[in-house]
């Protein structure tokens, strides 16, 4: 008995020494790693102090690379854009008048156009539109109101003549048609400027108000009235050279 008590007394008193001995290593330990965290701190110091930061010199050498790129970039797209308009064909064109009389007009090689109202130069001449007119036809053309003075439709353009009401009813519907044929290009030439009277605005609105005043007051024994005075006049045009 007395042997165990002792045994148990030896124990105690190993495990009362091996305690200290634990704990001083784990100090020794903390030590340790706190001098190690000490030296990696003084070593980013002296890092920084011997070799300062490199940020700010990479960043002006992207930056002078990036300007460089879009410097680059402008030049190229000039370039492009110059030699675009180098390869694009110069438009040309010839102007075409009938002068201001009737000699001039015959003298020019023009046509007199019952549909523009006009000595038209030849070449801008809407042939098409104009046999549309003529379909609408015959039409009968007079010196005076009372039906006076009837004049052979080759003989027009050489003075003052009076229309039917009808007349003028097709004059406006096709003229919008020839207008549609000179703004889209559909005309055999392609016409870039004209003085042709039904190319203005002021001759739309006219024919719009002209139109709704006979739809609302419409009455076909009137349609063959003379009403409608017409003076020729001489038109200029400008056509592309293809």
């Amino acid at each position: 008995m007395l042997w165990c008590r002792e045994t148990d007394y030896s124990n105690s008193l190993y495990r009362s020494e091996v305690m200290p001995l634990q704990s001083a290593s784990e100090d020794t330990d903390e030590s340790v790693d706190q001098s190690a965290i000490s030296l990696l701190q003084r070593s980013s110091e002296n890092e920084a102090q011997i070799f300062p930061s490199k940020r700010p010199h990479i960043k002006r050498a992207l930056d002078t690379v990036a300007l460089f790129c879009l410097f680059f970039i402008s030049i190229v797209v000039i370039y492009s854009i110059f030699q675009y308009q180098d390869k694009q064909p110069v438009l040309k064109s010839r102007t075409f008048t009938c002068g201001n009389t009737t000699a001039d007009a015959q003298q020019n090689d023009c046509v007199y156009d019952p549909l523009a109202v006009s000595w038209v130069p030849r070449e801008c001449l809407d042939s098409t539109s104009l046999q549309e007119y003529n379909d609408h036809g015959p039409w009968e053309y007079f010196q005076n109101k009372n039906r006076s003075g009837k004049i052979d439709p080759l003989d027009l353009g050489f003075g003052m003549y009076y229309t039917t009401i009808r007349e003028h009813v097709v004059h406006c519907a096709i003229v919008w048609q020839r207008l549609h044929r000179f703004t889209t290009g559909s005309h055999k030439n392609f016409v870039i400027t004209s003085s042709l009277s039904e190319s203005k605005l002021e001759h739309t609105e006219h024919c719009s108000r002209m139109l709704i005043k006979w739809v609302d007051n419409f009455n076909s024994t009137k349609l063959h009235e003379l009403e409608t005075r017409n003076n020729p006049g001489f038109q200029t045009c400008s056509i592309q050279e293809i």
